[in-house]
């Protein structure tokens, strides 16, 4: 079973002037567990549109998104809420640190939306920031760190909660080539370990050839669906840190609330 299968997936945004604009279009797109994929495109192909759709960010128009088997149009709101608390990892272009949260904290806070007990998130978090080099600089607010120290804070915020798929959106876009590069092998490196899914979109061809699965995307279409597992490994490039990934999650829906005392799912809203 994929991890994610998407099924005649449409999205359209309406234009006043010009009416319905389709943004993405995708037939049949199927991810297994442990793969890393590689979102190419130039600007406007649809890639961070892809992505938003798998992260239950935003909803398709039309078809069906299946994630570990179930339908996510079937999930009530505090439900798709604990999907993507509990099964995903977010990694954005722009960091998105709290500010005013110091390295520890902003890692730290996806274990307190997770209602992990304190001594088990103090491991968690020493472990995740540890893996992307980062622990002498836990309590450094985001305002001190550089671009790419901040970018690795992401990661960790993203890995900690120890998800099923990591999603990042141009993760490298606004750092220099050899942090860049650094970053990618820092994925390649926690994907071999935990055997997490990573799909992560570019448009950068140094970045782009180190993806061992590759989905081309033009006007909101996959173009062409590549697959390279014969490739060399990304971590040939310059990352060489020591990785020391969690233990990847169970292999369960971890989206399904707990049931309440009446024994009915606690479908609840919960803080997203």
């Amino acid at each position: 079973m994929a991890l994610v299968e998407l099924r005649n997936v449409i999205k359209t945004y309406l234009d006043g002037e010009s009416g319905p604009i389709t943004a993405l279009q995708v037939t049949d797109l199927r991810i297994n567990r442990g793969e890393f994929v590689c979102l190419a495109g130039p600007s406007g192909a649809g890639k961070t549109t892809l992505l938003n759709i798998i992260g239950c960010i935003d909803r398709p128009t039309a078809g069906r998104v299946l994630i570990a088997g179930r339908d996510t149009a079937k999930l009530r709101g505090g439900q798709l809420a604990g999907l993507r608390r509990m099964a995903f990892g977010f990694v954005f272009q722009s960091f998105n640190l709290i500010a005013v949260l110091s390295a520890y904290e902003n890692v730290e806070y996806v274990l307190l939306l997770q209602h992990v007990p304190a001594v088990e998130r103090r491991q968690r978090v020493g472990e995740a920031l540890e893996s992307v080099g980062l622990a002498r600089l836990m309590h450094k607010r985001p305002g001190q760190l550089s671009g790419g120290q901040q970018q690795r804070v992401a990661v960790a915020r993203a890995i900690v909660g120890r998800p099923l798929l990591v999603l990042a959106d141009e993760p490298t876009a606004n750092l220099d080539s050899q942090t860049g590069e650094e970053l990618i092998a820092l994925f390649f490196a926690l994907q071999q370990q935990s055997q997490t899914t990573f799909v992560f979109s570019s448009h950068d061809p140094a970045v782009i050839q180190r993806a061992r699965r590759t989905l081309a995307m033009r006007d909101g279409r996959i173009v062409a669906d590549e697959r390279l597992d014969g490739k060399d490994l990304p971590s040939q490039s310059r990352f060489s840190g020591q990785i020391h990934f969690p233990q990847v999650g169970a292999e369960i829906h971890p989206f399904v609330r707990p049931e309440n005392a009446h024994g009915q799912p606690d479908d609840r809203p919960e803080v997203d």
